[in-house]
């Protein structure tokens, strides 16, 4: 069974600081919605200024989605209780021969031009009481561990 050696606890929230200092310059596909938006600002090869994201300003980022696609890294923005969580992910790190991957593409939501949002599911291993073998042990089961942007399906992809 594959995702052994997938480790989500490495994936840390960092501050905006952080992040910009570590990703400064890189290119970026993705969206950021912001709460006073009707839809999302696509972002396509471009620069994202991570100084934006304030957790004191109005309007705020809901939520953001940014992959840069010459590294093969994310960064997924959240604003939850007050504050943006921000995590990075460096898909590099994902061995599909040591942890279990699943594709996925979304319908994407006001966002024209778009034709799905590419994610890639990362699952864990884990035992599960539920799920017993012939002796009554617990069998590992997959359990769901982190869902990871990975670009646009754009309709001229087709």
């Amino acid at each position: 069974m594959k995702s052994e050696h997938y480790d989500c606890q490495k994936y840390k929230i960092m501050n905006k600081k952080e992040i910009y200092k570590k990703y400064q310059g890189n290119r970026w596909e993705g969206y950021i919605w912001k709460s006073d938006a009707a839809k999302p600002e696509i972002i396509s090869d471009k620069e994202f200024d991570f100084d934006t994201i304030d957790d004191s300003s109005n309007p705020f980022v809901i939520e953001g989605e940014l992959y840069d696609k010459e590294a093969n890294v994310s960064v997924s923005i959240r604003y939850i209780d007050g504050q943006h969580i921000i995590r990075d992910f460096d898909v590099n790190m994902l061995n599909p021969d040591t942890t279990a991957l699943t594709p996925y593409t979304f319908v994407p939501n006001r966002m024209p031009g778009i034709e799905g949002l590419n994610f890639m599911q990362v699952w864990r291993t884990a035992e599960d009481e539920s799920c017993k073998d012939s002796s009554g042990h617990n069998m590992k089961v997959l359990q769901p561990a982190e869902l990871i942007f990975t670009g646009f399906k754009k309709q001229e992809d087709k």
